[in-house]
């Protein structure tokens, strides 16, 4: 099911969507990190994990909240495209135990920093600053997180993206990897400073890509944060 609806999404995205990327070879080329590391992607819309399960070769599960697994076909479609259910309650032990899992496997794990679906001054691209849970995950997993942003996927949430006559634009940077020190096992309040940190650090390379971004390319204002 995974392999027929990415094959039929990326024909799909050929035809209609123009791609835009920056340092594409960091995400799968020969300056990706190795097998087992995170991806900390940007969330404007719904449609960031279908847009990179899609474009990179490598698979990747991608964390996905208890509340979009309510409806009987959502759950049963979210479960054969790889994605890691997180229930509310007991969202840090359950998310961390199935990430470890796949880590430790060699898969590659996609996580929203910004925590949902976010504009404006939630943004990390404009400087708000991350969740813990993917800095928290990357230590006690030991691996690298590599930051991406996506531009413009909030404009194909509209049938209008997909008329025979128009080729939709979809920005995407891939940052450098990060590798946050130590395990996670400090006291408290050093605990606290080294999450802060590492959450700053992965806030300022978001910046940083943004800034790029713009460098780059004129991104209309309808697909910025």
């Amino acid at each position: 099911m995974y392999r027929l609806s990415r094959l039929l999404v990326g024909t799909l995205f050929r035809r209609f969507v123009r791609l835009h990327w920056l340092h594409r070879e960091r995400l799968d080329g020969d300056a990706a990190p190795p097998a087992g590391h995170l991806l900390a992607v940007t969330h404007l819309a719904h449609l960031e994990p279908v847009i990179l399960g899609t474009a990179m070769r490598r698979r990747v599960w991608f964390v996905s909240r208890d509340e979009f697994y309510r409806r009987r076909w959502a759950r049963w479609l979210l479960h054969r495209h790889l994605c890691v259910r997180v229930h509310r309650s007991a969202a840090t032990h359950s998310t961390f135990r199935a990430a470890d899992r796949l880590l430790a496997a060699g898969e590659t794990v996609g996580i929203f920093p910004e925590g949902g679906c976010v504009r404006g001054e939630g943004s990390l691209l404009l400087g708000a600053t991350p969740k813990a849970g993917v800095c928290v995950m990357a230590r006690r997993a030991g691996v690298p997180v590599l930051p991406v942003a996506v531009l413009g996927c909030q404009g194909l949430q509209s049938p209008a993206a997909f008329l025979p006559w128009r080729r939709s634009p979809l920005y995407l940077a891939v940052g450098e990897p990060l590798l946050f020190d130590g395990a996670g096992d400090v006291p408290g309040e050093a605990r606290r400073v080294g999450r802060e940190r590492d959450a700053a650090e992965l806030g300022s390379a978001f910046e940083k890509l943004y800034a790029e971004m713009l460098t780059a390319w004129e991104v209309p204002a309808n697909a910025r944060p």
